[in-house]
């Protein structure tokens, strides 16, 4: 963050190539942003969704991994929602639907958050500030997956196809607060 505000930005101005405003749905960047060789990718994206009522778009931030004989595919970790000034506001999981993921249980995702790793060419400042983001907030992201894992085995008992169901969005989410965040770490 710091190295950004001394360029006179922010991740979202970063992302978005300091636009004032970007028509909903598109991508940034186009093509996600991947690491061929650790799997991670994201991109950042503005659209309504349950919860988004205060932030101006999210990232979504993926892995690669293996399932089965020798599918690879990716698994979505969490999306950051991002406030109209630059600073992450909440965390969410999706439905299967939303991102076409291959689910992961909350102790793979968390593992696979905890080792995020992306080589600096990948869009360095970005890359660097979500994994600073995670590390930041792991315990938040441990009660997302957790709850997000919950409300699956729920929505499973009662609606055996939840996944494709485009009624269910939001999984689970947390609001969060950067200066907080800093003043408790600070205590």
């Amino acid at each position: 963050m710091a190295e950004l505000s001394a360029a006179g930005e922010t991740v979202l101005t970063h992302m978005t190539g300091k636009r004032q405003t970007i028509e909903e749905w598109e991508r940034f960047p186009n093509p996600d942003v991947e690491d061929e060789s650790t799997g991670y990718r994201f991109y950042y994206h503005a659209h309504r969704c349950p919860g988004s009522k205060s932030e101006h778009g999210h990232f979504h931030v993926f892995k690669r991994i293996s399932k089965g004989e020798s599918t690879t595919d990716f698994t979505h970790l969490i999306a950051i929602g991002i406030s109209p000034n630059g600073l992450p506001c909440r965390f969410f999981s999706t439905n299967t639907w939303v991102t076409g993921e291959t689910d992961t249980s909350w102790r793979e995702s968390i593992e696979m958050i905890r080792c995020f790793e992306m080589d600096p060419t990948c869009d360095a400042l970005a890359n660097q500030w979500i994994g600073s983001v995670l590390a930041l907030y792991a315990s938040d992201l441990l009660h997302v997956l957790r709850h997000r894992d919950a409300k699956r085995r729920r929505l499973r008992r009662a609606r055996p196809r939840y996944y494709n169901d485009r009624r269910t969005i939001v999984l689970s989410q947390t609001k969060i607060d950067l200066g907080r965040k800093f003043a408790a770490l600070d205590a």
